[in-house]
């Protein structure tokens, strides 16, 4: 495709701007920040590359491969004053590479429900919805959330900077989302690339991490940032299949609020798949939290191989 070039650590500016002014359009905010963009350029497997104007960068592809995830996620943006043609150019060009990273993977591209440009992009193509997750939020005033009551058997701890308590972050994650939608059975992410990828995130922070222990055994896990001034984020929570139903989550949901709330954090959000089985929709509402926001999931069918 003539004119596109591969991006690299010396575009991240260029590409956290057009990112940014994609979120301010979807969310009307942004979490984006340039530690963001460069743990996705650095990603292993990760490819992106775009597209110069006389104003500089005028749009770019990411395209990445995630350990244990089914599909190739593809995300592609243009500038807001770009040339509008090139979105479609660069959907091409993501789905060839996505090709070479993954021949028989299917191609998932995660598009808000108001981006009708994007949708249209990937509807003229025949990308199909599969799914859709929903961004959540609480809101608080000054009166601070309590923190949760313990039964005797449980208690609650701050990871920090302790291996052993992150490692069980790690195994209770993986075990717990072991049999969520889009994940590959047949393969497994490692410790040190589960480390890697939350240490990277915007807003992290390790004692915003927590474990529920019962008995003193490791049964539940949050992860949360301070995803922008005024927001905490939930960005994962997990219960081990046989701890579900004891009101772990929810402890541990009250405890993040608790604490956000006190380092100046009014709303707390996180992002749920809309038909999760596990019924995580009802305990996030049952803790106050609401819609917010709508994402739309995107598939697109593997290119054929050209050989």
């Amino acid at each position: 495709m003539s004119g596109v070039r591969r991006l690299g650590a010396d575009d991240a500016e260029a590409i956290l701007a057009i990112r940014v002014a994609g979120d301010l359009a979807d969310l009307g905010e942004s979490d984006t920040e340039i530690t963001s963009v460069l743990s996705d350029l650095s990603l292993p497997g990760a490819e992106s590359f775009g597209f110069d104007d006389e104003r500089g960068l005028a749009g770019y592809a990411w395209v990445g491969v995630f350990p244990a995830h089914a599909a190739i996620e593809v995300d592609v943006r243009l500038r807001p004053d770009a040339d509008r043609s090139l979105g479609p150019r660069l959907l091409e060009r993501a789905r060839d590479t996505a090709r070479t990273l993954g021949p028989d993977r299917p191609v998932q591209s995660w598009v808000h429900s108001t981006d009708a440009e994007r949708i249209g992009w990937l509807a003229d193509v025949g990308g199909q919805e599969v799914r859709k997750f929903w961004r959540m939020v609480v809101e608080f005033g000054d009166d601070a959330p309590p923190f949760p009551r313990l039964p005797d058997d449980v208690a609650v701890v701050i990871v920090g900077d302790d291996e052993d308590r992150e490692r069980a972050v790690f195994e209770i994650v993986e075990a717990a989302f072991a049999d969520h939608y889009g994940h590959d059975p047949t393969t497994k992410r490692s410790y040190e690339e589960f480390v890697e990828r939350m240490h990277g995130q915007p807003g992290f922070d390790s004692s915003l991490w927590w474990l529920a222990l019962v008995d003193d055994q490791p049964a539940a896990a949050l992860i949360g940032t301070r995803a922008m001034e005024g927001l905490g984020f939930v960005n994962t929570l997990g219960t081990l299949g046989d701890w579900r139903g004891r009101g772990l989550g929810r402890t541990l949901l009250l405890t993040a609020f608790a604490e956000m709330h006190r380092r100046g954090d009014r709303r707390v959000g996180l992002v749920v798949d809309a038909t999760n089985p596990t019924g995580a929709v009802g305990l996030y509402e049952s803790v106050g939290m609401r819609l917010e926001h709508v994402w739309r999931v995107f598939e697109l069918e593997p290119l054929a191989s050209t050989r």
